[in-house]
């Protein structure tokens, strides 16, 4: 998918890191052009504190926000890396979103109820462009840990446990699939009992950790992998009879889904909390969430002239819901 949101560029930003928002210079040229492996980055859950509300600055440097004076609390680090396609071929052009947790643990985020105190000096979205030959880079603060749900009184449920210090990443780019991942530290106890990492094996639990760059205090790399579109058995007419918005009761509340296409990908809005993410096409004839919010699949119904009237959402663990198109 193309780059959509508008990015906010300075005029140079002295990084550490040789670059300009929207664009990463040659300041990166040493990170290796082909490593050995280019495996698939695993993809992860997008969690619910994406961004939601726009703001002036989400340029790169997440550390200074625009007329202020007084930078972010908490340990400065650099994330940098390269954009990869499955043959280790360096993919430019590629729109990357962070957003994270500031160095109390808290998001800028009204659904965030953690009672840790917010950052205004913190911008805790940004967003850049790969150069010509993949690199990215921000500059940001070491996110803080958090618990995963607090008692009426503002102390945390140890039961429900924690999070462990992570950052999210969602990657666009035309004619690859969108991925939606997250990266962690190395050395951090509570990687040991972070459910989202836990989930994936040792190899993978690797993929998603930064490597420290040797010599270089605060400063880490963080490869990624994305996954070319095939060409799809469906054809354009197909596809585009998919697109339109949907209805669905959802217990007493009503939401609207739309569906949209760019070329052979087709994407998902639901609401201003879950923003547009690729579905992608199943052997079963389902669509699948790319960002593994859900843990469920889309499937389109068609009535006796062949059109498309409504879609259903397979659920896990509870019953299907039945959404009717309405435009």
């Amino acid at each position: 998918m193309a780059a959509s949101k508008k990015i906010n560029r300075r005029t140079m930003l002295q990084l550490g890191l040789g670059v300009t928002a929207g664009t990463v210079s040659s300041g990166l040229s040493h990170l290796h052009a082909k490593p050995d492996s280019c495996n698939l980055s695993p993809e992860q859950i997008m969690g619910p504190f994406y961004p939601i509300h726009e703001q002036d600055d989400k340029d790169l440097d997440l550390t200074r926000l625009k007329g202020h004076t007084e930078r972010a609390k908490g340990e400065v680090i650099w994330v940098r890396g390269k954009i990869l396609d499955e043959d280790c071929n360096p993919v430019s052009g590629v729109f990357i979103e962070i957003w994270q947790a500031n160095a109390a643990g808290r998001y800028s985020h009204e659904k965030d109820k953690n009672p840790a105190p917010l950052d205004p000096n913190f911008q805790s979205w940004g967003q850049t462009v790969t150069d010509d030959k993949g690199n990215y880079g921000f500059k940001t603060i070491k996110p803080g840990p958090y618990a995963l749900k607090f008692l009426d009184d503002g102390e945390a449920d140890e039961d429900a446990g924690y999070r462990t210090p992570h950052i999210h990443f969602k990657i666009s780019q035309r004619g690859y699939h969108e991925l939606v991942t997250q990266c962690y530290f190395p050395g951090e106890p509570l990687n040991e009992v972070d459910g989202p990492l836990q989930d994936f094996s040792a190899e993978d639990q690797a993929k998603l950790t930064v490597i420290p760059q040797p010599g270089k205090k605060n400063v880490f790399q963080f490869n990624l992998s994305l996954k070319k579109v095939q060409s799809t058995t469906m054809d354009s007419d197909t596809l585009e009879s998919y697109v339109g918005k949907y209805k669905i009761k959802i217990k007493k509340t009503e939401r609207t889904y739309i569906v949209t296409r760019d070329g052979h990908q087709l994407y998902v809005e639901i609401d201003e909390y879950f923003p547009k993410v690729e579905i992608r096409p199943l052997s079963n004839g389902r669509f699948s969430f790319s960002s593994r919010s859900f843990g469920k699949e889309i499937s389109f119904n068609t009535g006796k002239a062949g059109k498309v009237k409504s879609l259903t959402i397979h659920q896990k663990e509870e019953d299907d819901l039945q959404g009717k198109k309405i435009g």
